[in-house]
């Protein structure tokens, strides 16, 4: 799960601090992103490919990072893991079962690096009410030593 941690920025605009690996390549852990803010009643536009941050929808205040696989009104099929107890041999066995979703009524998202994301292959298609924000740029983790000095510099 790409977990973020907040920290309040304005004019629009939030700063998140990656907190998973299930963005990898393209986010680390550490990283910060800048997310331009969704507003209540704006009509923004998300597109397929475009990163987002949103409201977990399992755990309330815990917010998600994740790529646009599938945008609303597409259909997707998608392979998801299955874990069942054996009952001869008492052991979990997993399998995968496809899965398809026919005009999707929300945006179906995804980590980049499937083996470590929980994303809409668990809990499904989100509702664009959810969203948060689309990330504006990232700052990597290594250039952040210049951000951690003027915070020092600012507090003193």
């Amino acid at each position: 799960m790409a977990g973020v941690w907040n920290y309040r920025l304005s004019l629009g605009f939030d700063l998140f601090q990656v907190q998973s690996v299930s963005m990898h390549p393209a986010l680390h852990e550490g990283d910060l992103v800048v997310v331009r803010l969704n507003k209540a009643n704006s009509h923004h536009s998300f597109n397929k490919g475009d990163i987002i941050v949103f409201n977990d929808p399992n755990v309330k205040k815990m917010k998600l990072i994740k790529r646009i696989a599938y945008v609303p009104g597409e259909s997707v099929t998608y392979s998801k893991l299955i874990t069942v107890m054996d009952d001869k041999t008492h052991r979990p066995v997993a399998y995968r079962e496809q899965q398809t979703l026919e005009h999707i009524n929300g945006y179906f998202v995804l980590g980049d690096n499937p083996k470590h994301s929980t994303d809409s292959r668990n809990f499904g298609p989100i509702d664009p009410s959810q969203i948060v924000g689309k990330v504006f740029f990232t700052i990597p983790k290594e250039n952040l030593g210049w951000l951690y000095s003027m915070a020092a510099w600012l507090k003193n």
